[in-house]
């Protein structure tokens, strides 16, 4: 999961959230600098992997010296142009990617096997394009490779110097590209596509004809190369992700996620490549000869050349080329996509590693005044002042997972207040969300923070006591439970939700037990409570989420990102299903509840619903959008008529609140 220990940002930007006008350009940029930077690697792995065994080149280096000692610089980048077409398969393959892995999610949570599919897919797709591109490149960066043999005293063709019988003649027969020619680029290209194009039969006698096939010349070894490839290194990258942050997560120094993203780029690149480098080799000499030979025919005449060094065989230049390409294109593709915010979520998305000094910094400075055995972490908490020293605790109001609930009172007075008592566990958090911004929110709707206190064990959230009933409670000490009533709550959460979200702060957690009803100038108020641990703990609040509320969890948290505006919203589509019908809108296992929230299809054939105006039902259904951009918000919500307007059906919803009363009564 690519989270933030800052609530309110994310760095896992989502395709609705990018400008396509400047995302597009831009990452197809950043992707060409990085193949200019790396070709010379490529174009070496090309002439390493069509050679007999070791006939012109001993290995990646001297296969870099030799041919810029007899063919110069500038045969680094033959082919180059063409090679570069490959933007497009690649835009191809990455669109395809997310859009399969999303679609994925109606088969399968697990992102490891949704990462592979859509690689799969993506592979598949931009392979119609890419493998025409890939063999007149090949064909490219071979031309001239005559100059290094004839003067390490080779033949134009790469021939084996083996002294077995067997091998002795044996060579790879290439388009030949008269020298004539070799000056411009473009009658090269010219000459190879001409001569793929009239491709000859295999009969020596028969006349050559007008073909595509010599465009497509090994087109099913690249696609099965490819994905294979794509289907390894997608779900290596999140597991090397997710074990490296289950690493970091042992010790106290926090490291930058876009880092952790890197290196597990280069890892999975690693992984996927030492798997499928006898593959390659194959793939690279069908594509090169002249001749129409039977892949199992080339692979067993490799076996014959090379035994076991297939496996080794150009492995270091293809390691070094796809590691390293790994590493720059996500470090890239992340920054690119920063760059390229909707001006909407500029403030959800910070660029980490800036922000990650600047934190560091601020952290060195609070630390070298603080003692060993007081570890700060939340920024704006007090640890001067002790919660022993003011407080006693009372009666246990509720007992978490992560967390208590207690009422207590200051010492010599006979206030009563409520705390909620954090445990510290694991590694110590970067002070990101500064507590003070909690401390001074303030609104009818929402219950006060008094302070957040910090012991070397523990966080104290002390906050008003509100003795009030829940969102159920209330709804079955009501006789007549109506469709307004809940209109009527709804407005007031709203009103609470669009004071937070105005702020960067989301709650994360509007479950019934944290919809309370309290009395303010003889006027009874809906009071949201316990929004502070979701903002301090974002981690720990998500896993208390997904394991023991997991109908509450919106469909962008099932995909990995933390909490947001939205989540909210769908969380609040929850909660109205539920007052309405006094049942859940999805149901099932949590394997089968979690698909079905990811489809986002919910129901209204209970007979409990011909009792809800068609407002009220489109109300919820515009709640219910698995797709975020689609999702009301709260502006939204609160212009909407089955807000503003008022109009419900009178009925007395008696068999939702007999529902809920069996609901209530089942929790107890």
């Amino acid at each position: 999961m690519s989270e933030s220990d800052e609530p309110n940002l994310t760095y896992d930007i989502d395709w609705p959230m990018l400008d396509k006008s400047r995302f597009i350009p831009l990452n197809l940029l950043s992707t060409f600098i990085v193949r200019s930077v790396l070709y010379p690697v490529t174009l070496v792995r090309t002439r390493l992997q069509v050679q007999v065994k070791s006939s012109i080149y001993r290995g990646t280096w001297h296969a870099l010296r030799t041919t810029i000692h007899y063919e110069g610089y500038r045969s680094l980048y033959k082919g180059f142009l063409v090679y570069n077409c490959q933007l497009v398969p690649g835009l191809i393959y990455i669109t395809t990617f997310e859009a399969t892995r999303a679609r994925a999610n109606i088969l399968t949570t697990n992102e490891y096997l949704r990462a592979g599919i859509g690689g799969i897919v993506g592979s598949m797709c931009s392979q119609i394009l890419a493998c025409p591109i890939d063999i007149v490149s090949q064909h490219m960066q071979l031309v001239g490779l005559s100059s290094s043999e004839k003067k390490s005293r080779f033949k134009d063709d790469v021939s084996s110097k083996s002294s077995s019988g067997s091998l002795k003649n044996r060579h790879v027969r290439r388009i030949h590209v008269p020298k004539e020619i070799r000056h411009s680029n473009y009658l090269i290209f010219k000459h190879i596509c001409s001569t793929l194009y009239y491709e000859k039969n295999a009969d020596k006698n028969s006349k050559s004809k007008i073909s595509f096939k010599g465009f497509y010349r090994g087109y099913l070894v690249s696609t099965f190369l490819f994905s294979l490839t794509s289907g390894v290194w997608w779900p290596s990258y999140y597991f090397y992700q997710r074990q490296m942050l289950n690493i970091e997560s042992m010790f106290p120094i926090e490291v930058p996620l876009l880092l952790i993203q890197c290196i597990a780029g280069a890892l999975s690149s690693f992984t996927s490549t030492i798997a499928t480098n006898p593959i390659d080799v194959c793939r690279t000499r069908v594509q090169v000869e002249r001749e129409r030979r039977r892949v199992p025919q080339i692979m067993r005449e490799l076996w014959q050349e090379e035994r076991f060094h297939i496996f080794t065989k150009g492995l270091t230049a293809r390691l070094s080329h796809s590691c390293i390409y790994s590493l720059l294109i996500i470090f890239g593709y992340e920054t690119v996509k920063r760059v390229s915010l909707k001006e909407e979520y500029q403030g959800h998305v910070r660029w980490y590693i800036l922000h990650y000094i600047l934190i560091m910094v601020e952290e060195h400075q609070q630390i070298e005044n603080l003692p060993v055995e007081q570890p700060r972490w939340i920024g704006g908490s007090t640890l001067v002042r002790q919660f022993e020293d003011f407080y006693d605790l009372d009666e246990p109001i509720n007992h978490g997972q992560f967390a208590d609930v207690y009422t207590c009172r200051l010492k010599n007075r006979q206030a009563i207040r409520a705390v909620k008592c954090i445990p510290k566990r694991g590694k110590r958090k970067t002070p990101i969300k500064n507590a003070s911004i909690i401390i001074q929110l303030d609104h009818p709707n929402l219950v006060v923070i008094r302070e957040i206190l910090e012991s070397p064990t523990h966080i104290y959230i002390v906050q008003d006591f509100v003795d009030g009933p829940n969102l159920f409670q209330k709804i079955a000490q009501t006789e007549v439970h109506t469709e307004f009533n809940i209109s009527k709550y709804c407005s007031q959460i709203l009103r609470a939700l669009q004071y937070l979200h105005e702020r960067k702060i989301y709650h994360g957690r509007i479950h019934v037990e944290n919809v309370l009803f309290r009395t303010i100038d003889n006027e009874e108020k809906v009071c949201l409570v316990d929004y502070t641990y979701s903002n301090l703990c974002t981690r720990q609040a998500i896993a208390i989420l997904v394991n023991d509320s997991p109908i509450f969890c919106a469909p962008e948290i099932l995909r990995g990102e933390t909490f947001s505006a939205s989540s909210d919203m769908w969380q609040l589509g929850i909660l109205l299903y539920l007052c309405l019908s006094g049942s859940y809108p999805f149901a099932g296992s949590a394997k089968q509840i979690f698909q079905k929230i990811l489809n986002g299809k919910i129901g209204y054939d209970a007979p409990e619903w011909d009792c809800i105006s068609s407002n009220g039902k489109a109300f919820i259904s515009n709640i219910f959008q698995v797709n975020v951009q689609d999702r009301l918000t709260v502006l939204q919500a609160l212009s909407q008529p089955w807000i503003r307007e008022k109009v419900y059906h009178a009925d007395n919803l008696s068999q939702a609140r007999t529902n809920i009363m069996a609901l209530e009564t089942g929790k107890k």
